[in-house]
This record gives structure tokens, C-alpha cells and sequence, in this order.
């Protein structure tokens, strides 16, 4: 962060402490210039920047995000001028989620229910757009743009379901070659999802070492009319536990891949055989904010949860890691939320495209974010598998290859916490 924080804020308590969390952070990559004395104020206030009126009042008192957001994907003064750091601030922090009643049948935020639905803004990085319009529009500085990196990871949530799932697949396409090559993978103890030494050496390949989070929770949960499954493996098996070891030998990462269980973080953490920096949630199952003040009492550094089931994009709008300010808890989290930007079950079980349509659909989103982006990807280990999943390798390596030619280098989770950790 800056040393100094250069502007002058004459708005209420609450209110300057989320204006100021925010423009901390956005201005440790600014070349701010001309800044000092640079008064924000309250709409009306005469200052030289004047916060509008709709979203003091919506961090004293939260609604939902239609009464702030009404004419388009932006907050408005009363005088129908747009306010790009009120935008920023918004967005940034995920406000939308405080007052959203809506939910899905396993408790998430739908989709649907969202601004970036309603204006189709998913994919832009709206946030760093309103920021430099703030700089701009006032001479205080220049945005100092950074090479994007690349974060790619794989929720290991069944490792021996493949006999099952594969099989069904195959006896019902009538292929009986499939299905021998599935019961001598079955006899040769070497099921086709446990497969995480190939995906090492694919990601090898490219220079690239990934993370892979593990479920500590076994067996099915029912919530409500539905069955979810957490993990098929046990974490105490000593074949998986040779492999989280030959996974860290590797240099590849690993974390916590958080079930739906009763289960508090801190105990799911404490029966992980190694030591855990990272976490996303199971079936990105979570309810903000009270999923920031979890992650902040887990002990926690890193959370890769904040992504859409039903679409890529980007949750906050932000597509670089970020730490949001919480109004519930009144601080800065301690926690950096890294943007989930691309998933493969995303088009699997939400959006359907053929293969092509995937796959230039996820290119051009990474093209879209060439800069100032950590570009992170999820590939869970079925999808590195033919039959069923045939195809989804295909546009996983043609993603890589395409981060690997732009110069998109991999970053680590000690990178990110030395880079946005506070």
C-alpha cells in the first residue's frame, strides 16, 4: 500500500472507512500525482469530489442493489451525473450480496438475480474502468498497468466415481471398447480420476504448477430436495496421502476445498496432513458477506470462492485479487479474494456449449484480460478424461498454450499473498 494516503475525506465514519479501503488499494498501482488536498465530500458538500448521496446511504443502511444501480450498471447523483468512485466502491466490494434475498436450491446467489445479468457486464473489469475515469476526469494520475498472471486449479471432488459415471456413459452409447478400457483401469487399480500425476505432467508441459484443493468431508448431504456429494476418498487414506505428498514434491500447491458439512474451517483445516493457505468452497457454495467473516476467523490467507456457477465472469467486476472492506464487520479483510474468471462446470451442467463455442468463449475472455488480471482457472480432474468428458482437455490446453504465448506466467499463492495481502 501507499505510504500516505493523499486525498482529504469530509464524509461520515463508516463511509470514509470504505472509500478509503478502497482507493488504498487501487492506488498502490497508481501513479497518483497532484492528489494532496484533494477533498471528497458528500454530494452537495461543494468538495471537488462529490460522493453521491445513494451510496452513503446505502453503507449506513443497505438495500438491494436495484434501488442503487437503477438506470444502468452505475450510481447516479441526484443530478443524473454519473459517479464513477461510488461505482468503484460498490462493485468492488461486493455490495450487491448485503440485501439479495434470492437464492438458488442449494442456497447460493443465482446468477439471475445479479446486475452484471440484468446489464451483461460479467466479463468487463467495470471497477478498473470507473477508477481510471475518476483519475482521469480529475488529473490526479495514471493507472500503471501490469501483465496478467495466471492461476489454475482443480477441486478433487471424487477421485473413484469414474467406474460408475464412465461406465453408465459408455453402456449407454453402446461402446463396449470404452467400457473394457474402464473395468482394466478398475483391475490395473488405476482409476481414471485418480489422475492427478497426468495433470502434473500436462501442466509441466507448460511451465505451469497448479493448486489442488482437497474435501476432508465424505459421503452425501442432503439440503432440502437436494442430494450433494462431498468427497468419495478418505483425506486419512495412505494412497492419498502419497500423493499430497508427491504433489508438494513436485512443486505443485494444494489447499482446502471446504464441504458442506457442519464442520467449522479451523476443524477442517486441522485434519489436512499438510500446511493450508488457500481455500474454495465446495460447489462454490457460500452467502456473502458471511462468508468473509468465516474465511477471517479460519486463519486463512486466501480465498479462490468469488466466481459464478452458472457463468464466467467476474463476481465484483475486479479481475485482480482483492481485499473487500466488510460493513457487517466494519474493516478491511485480512483475506485476498481472488476472482474465479473461468470453470469448466460451468459449461458441463449451466451453459452447454459445443466444444468451439467453449473454447472461444474462454479465449476471448482471457484475450479481453491480457492486462491487469490474475486469470484464474478451474479444471476439476474428471475433465481430464475422454468418453464422457471428451473435448474439455482439448480447450484446456488451448487455453494454456494461448496464456503461454501472451507472456501470461503462473503465480503462486505465496505470490499473491506478497503481492495483496495487507
Amino acid at each position: 500500500m501507499t505510504a500516505t494516503f493523499p486525498f482529504e475525506l469530509d464524509l461520515p465514519p463508516k463511509v470514509s472507512a470504505v472509500v478509503r479501503s478502497t482507493l488504498e488499494q487501487f492506488i498502490a498501482k497508481t501513479e497518483v500525482i497532484n492528489a494532496s488536498g484533494f477533498r471528497i465530500g458528500q454530494e452537495g458538500s461543494g468538495a471537488a469530489y462529490e460522493l453521491s448521496a445513494s451510496l452513503v446511504q446505502f453503507v449506513e443502511q443497505p438495500v438491494d442493489w436495484r434501488k442503487v444501480l437503477q438506470n444502468g450498471p452505475f450510481i447516479q447523483r441526484k443530478d443524473g451525473s454519473k459517479d464513477s468512485l461510488a461505482t468503484l466502491v460498490f462493485m468492488a466490494n461486493y455490495f450487491q450480496e448485503y440485501a439479495i434475498d434470492a437464492r438458488d436450491d442449494i442456497g447460493r446467489m443465482p446468477f439471475s438475480a445479479t446486475y452484471q445479468a440484468k446489464y451483461g457486464i460479467e466479463r468487463e473489469d467495470t471497477c478498473l474502468k470507473h477508477f481510471k475515469a475518476f483519475l482521469e476526469e480529475h488529473h490526479l494520475g495514471k493507472w500503471k498497468d501490469c501483465p496478467s498472471r495466471l492461476f489454475v486449479s482443480h477441486d478433487n471432488d471424487g477421485l473413484f466415481r469414474s467406474f460408475k459415471q464412465d461406465g453408465l456413459f459408455a453402456l449407454r452409447r453402446g461402446r463396449l471398447d470404452w467400457l473394457l478400457r474402464i473395468v482394466f483401469s478398475e483391475a490395473m487399480r488405476k482409476p481414471r480420476w485418480f489422475n492427478m500425476d497426468r495433470i502434473m505432467d500436462i501442466n509441466d508441459a507448460y511451465d505451469l504448477k497448479s493448486t489442488f484443493f482437497w474435501l476432508v468431508e465424505q459421503g452425501d448431504v442432503y439440503l432440502e430436495n437436494r442430494k450433494l456429494r462431498n468427497s468419495d476418498y478418505s483425506i486419512d487414506d495412505p494412497r492419498i496421502q502419497r500423493l499430497m505428498k508427491r504433489i508438494e514434491s513436485r512443486g505443485f500447491e494444494q489447499g482446502l476445498h471446504k464441504s458442506i458439512s457442519s464442520l467449522g474451517f479451523k476443524e477442517e483445516i486441522a485434519k489436512l496432513p499438510f500446511s493450508c493457505k488457500a481455500n474454495r468452497n465446495h460447489f462454490l457454495r457460500l452467502r456473502l458477506p458471511e462468508h468473509f467473516q468465516e474465511m477471517e476467523e479460519s486463519g486463512l490467507k486466501l480465498d479462490f470462492s468469488v466466481g459464478f456457477a452458472e457463468e464466467f465472469g467476474l463476481r465484483n467486476n475486479y479481475a485482480l485479487p482483492y481485499r473487500p472492506y466488510d460493513l457487517h464487520q466494519m474493516k478491511t479483510l485480512s483475506v485476498v479474494y481472488v476472482p474465479l474468471m473461468i470453470m469448466d462446470t460451468t459449461n458441463w451442467t449451466y451453459k452447454q456449449y459445443s466444444m468451439a463455442e467453449f473454447r472461444d468463449k474462454a479465449v476471448a475472455l482471457i484475450e479481453e484480460h491480457d492486462k491487469n488480471a490474475v486469470i484464474s482457472i478451474l479444471w476439476h480432474n474428471k475433465y481430464f478424461t475422454d468418453m464422457k468428458f471428451d473435448g474439455y482437455l482439448d480447450v484446456y490446453r488451448t487455453l494454456l498454450k494461448l496464456c503461454r504465448e501472451r507472456g501470461v506466467a503462473g503465480i503462486s499463492q505465496q505470490e499473491l499473498i506478497n503481492q495483496y495481502a495487507s
